[in-house]
């Protein structure tokens, strides 16, 4: 958990440095940028969830019937 909250510590500070540096409509760009970015990550982890959802429920079945499970 460490690691991730130095890495996100991180993050929020470079991310400050780079927008003092940006013009207002550079800014503006970016933060349409960061929201698709943030649009494309929503999507792409319920996507994951999905497939890992149906592999696990897979995998129970198989275990379940004992690697059977051509046959159901």
């Amino acid at each position: 958990m460490r690691g991730i909250v130095k890495a996100l510590d991180e993050l929020v500070k470079a991310g400050d440095a780079l927008i003092d540096t940006l013009t207002e409509e550079q800014k503006e760009m970016f933060e349409d940028y960061m929201n698709a970015q943030r649009e494309i990550n929503v999507l792409t982890d319920c996507e994951t969830f999905i497939y890992s959802f149906c592999l696990a429920a897979k995998i129970m079945i198989d275990v379940l019937t004992e690697g059977h499970m051509r046959e159901i």
